[in-house]
């Protein structure tokens, strides 16, 4: 970001780790801090972390971390929310009208998309 002159991206794809809370954080961290580009879309690979489980993408880890979904893809096995979870509020708020179902980090989405294993998220436009 810094090396291109902070101007934020037209796209960003999250392949990270896929750890469930590793791509919320990422998630609202880069749209909350006007990372992408009005028009822009963010895209998160492998949602369906959400679902299953398997040893993360975490070069030099400690031990294995492991993915942790669940069948039911809204909690993992410790209990918290999955980026399936995620998702589908920030679509449900979208649902109902509210274009600005990410307000609390002064960013407003156009849309939601949920795929098989991937997501894409818009940005309309950012709060003053």
């Amino acid at each position: 970001y810094y090396e291109a002159g902070e101007l934020p991206w037209d796209v960003i794809i999250d392949d990270g780790s896929h750890l469930n809370e590793h791509q919320i954080t990422t998630a609202t961290h880069l749209l909350g801090r006007r990372r992408l580009a009005v028009g822009g879309t963010y895209i998160i690979e492998d949602i369906h972390s959400s679902c299953k489980g398997w040893i993360a993408n975490v070069p030099n880890a400690a031990g294995h971390m492991v993915v942790d979904g669940t069948s039911g893809c809204m909690k993992t096995r410790r209990g918290a929310p999955t980026i399936f979870a995620q998702l589908v509020a920030w679509q449900t708020s979208l649902a109902a009208g509210n274009h600005g179902a990410l307000q609390s980090l002064g960013v407003n989405i156009g849309h939601v998309s949920i795929y098989r294993e991937a997501a894409a998220i818009q940005v309309i436009g950012y709060l003053q």
